[in-house]
């Protein structure tokens, strides 16, 4: 996206544009997260010939920070060589000369800025690292943020200060907040401080914050691994689709079982979160900390209905008892269950794969998520399920499978409450078998043209398998 005007390309999906002179204080768990969204942030200000200053964490060194940007970012390097991007210590630059003192730094700032702007670069766009700030200056530091806030509105830059939650408490970040315009939770969600008030949006950092550690301790304790694994080892017995029928409403309890001990240690209720601001795609990304404590790398991607989790290189793939092909996954995974469970107040389905490496697993708001490869794979072609008014899921091979599928679904708009028992219909020579039960409605196409035995068994999984999910 080009440089509008007053306006640059943040990088940040939930800020998208933002006006020259915004300072946006950037709150995250991991080290990790933060090299992830410092990623996204320079991309378009390297695309838009901007500037780019990076002040780096006491963590980090320069050389660690510009390695991990090259492996990122394709071409970081060459920014670097050209002298559009600058990687710079936390000491050098805030505590040059060994004391920290505001009104210099900020002076600098606007130095760097004249700099940036002479040499034909369209503005200036920095981050810095507080992760270095002890109690001895914080007062001081606060201050300076201050200084910056009063003065960056009318600048041609944009600044991302960054603090690790884990280094701060409540009163310093009602501090932090009340200096910025904008506040972010991790890249995920963003407040804008003259919109939200101060105690508002503290209140919400705080909240996910107590959140992810509730996550992060869990895994922790004795009595719920053991819990777990009593279930999982269940779960994992189900060899066929009546068996894992019969065991589905186990884990879907499991999974309430956990939103309650997250929900009693972190003190939010899951299920009453803004819907419009938190989806699953930020709830997966969130999780995904807890598969870098044993992998070599995570990605998630969603498509709206499912969210997708690939982990490499897993610690422990040799020992662990997950078959290749499951409905039950690792602690993480049912940890992350829970979660979507409970935000959607829908029972979450989980499959698993384990192929050359990596383990995949895909969550779905939808208690069908496990049957679904098993309906394909005993002839059924095109799918469409439904609960009350709500499409759960639809997958459409034709025209005609559609039309059929319409026709089926009319029966079903048609009908009065209660049951439909299982029956067929033929249009334009395709057949469709559907079925209402428990005030879910599906309706397949048969590959083979007919509800043949391993058809009809699977069905008859399907009844009583809703029916003892309608019943958590």
């Amino acid at each position: 996206m080009a440089d509008n005007g007053n306006f640059t390309d943040s990088g940040i999906d939930v800020m998208g544009e933002v006006r020259w002179g915004n300072h946006t204080t950037v709150f995250y768990h991991q080290g990790d997260d933060l090299l992830d969204l410092l990623g996204s942030y320079f991309e378009p200000g390297l695309v838009n010939n901007e500037l780019c200053v990076w002040i780096t964490p006491d963590s980090i060194s320069p050389e660690e920070a510009l390695k991990h940007m090259e492996s990122s970012t394709p071409g970081f390097q060459d920014r670097v060589d050209g002298g559009q991007i600058e990687v710079i210590d936390h000491e050098e630059w805030y505590l040059r000369g060994g004391s920290f003192r505001g009104k210099k730094i900020l002076d600098r700032w606007m130095e760097k800025q004249e700099d940036a702007l002479s040499r034909g670069y369209a503005g200036l766009r920095v981050t810095g690292d507080m992760s270095w700030v002890d109690g001895d200056i914080w007062d001081r530091f606060v201050a300076y943020e201050g200084l910056v806030n009063g003065v960056i509105g009318d600048q041609r830059m944009i600044a991302f200060c960054t603090y690790p939650l884990d280094r701060i408490d409540r009163n310093q970040i009602s501090e932090v907040v009340d200096h910025h315009q904008t506040a972010i939770w991790a890249g995920a969600e963003a407040w804008d401080t003259s919109t939200w008030s101060s105690k508002r949006v503290v209140g919400e950092v705080l909240g996910r914050k107590r959140m992810m550690r509730s996550l992060m301790a869990l895994p922790s304790s004795p009595d719920f691994i053991g819990r777990f694994e009593r279930t999982s080892r269940k779960l994992a017995e189900a060899m066929d689709m009546q068996e894992a029928w019969e065991v589905a409403p186990a884990l879907i309890r499991m999974n309430d079982l956990m939103a309650r001990e997250i929900e009693g240690e972190s003190g939010i209720k899951l299920a009453a979160l803004d819907r419009d601001s938190i989806d699953l795609k930020r709830f997966s990304e969130e999780l995904s900390r807890l598969y870098h404590l044993a992998s070599d790398g995570v990605s998630v991607s969603a498509d709206g209905r499912s969210i997708r989790v690939d982990v490499r290189g897993c610690r422990y793939s040799d020992s662990c008892n997950v078959p290749r092909s499951s409905i039950v996954g690792c602690l993480p995974d049912h940890l992350a269950s829970a979660v979507f469970q409970a935000v959607t107040e829908t029972p979450v389905g989980l499959t698993v794969k384990r192929d050359g490496g990596v383990c995949s697993r895909v969550f779905s708001p939808s208690w069908a998520t496990g049957l679904l490869e098993t309906l394909r794979d005993a002839g059924a072609r095109s799918i469409a399920v439904i609960c009350g008014d709500r499409v759960i899921h639809t997958h459409v091979s034709s025209d005609a499978d559609r039309e059929v599928l319409n026709r089926a679904i009319l029966k079903n708009e048609e009908a009065e409450g209660g049951d439909i028992p299982p029956q067929t219909l033929v249009v334009g020579g395709s057949e469709v078998l559907f079925l209402r039960t428990a005030g879910i409605f599906m309706a397949f196409t048969l590959e083979s043209g007919g509800a043949d035995d391993a058809l009809g068994t699977v069905f008859s999984a399907l009844v009583e398998g809703v029916r003892a999910l309608k019943l958590r």
